[in-house]
């Protein structure tokens, strides 16, 4: 991934991060898929990933798209939420 050969599935980008002791966000610049400008964020109260940095590790860069997929994910935790007794968790 560091070497622009391969992109591993994202959900294993979490892990890869910690392996390489470096922070998901600096993971994503070195890689390429995010310009070192980008917000690169977590929600603080529980270390989640953002909807916008899930759209931007997709390669989703369009404003308009980053905000459908932010609007798709607000929606599945809408669903989510009726058959779970966990509180909903924004994204920041």
């Amino acid at each position: 991934m560091l070497a622009g050969i391969s992109l591993p599935d994202p959900v294993f980008f979490e892990a890869l991060a910690r392996a390489l002791n470096v922070s998901l966000g600096e993971l994503l610049v070195r890689s390429g898929l995010v310009s070192e400008g980008a917000s690169i964020t977590t929600n603080p109260a529980t270390g989640d990933m953002t909807a916008e940095v899930a759209a931007r590790a997709l390669g989703l860069r369009d404003p308009r798209s980053i905000s459908m997929f932010q609007a798709m994910v607000e929606n599945l935790r809408d669903q989510e939420e009726q058959f779970t007794d966990e509180p909903r968790r924004r994204s920041a």
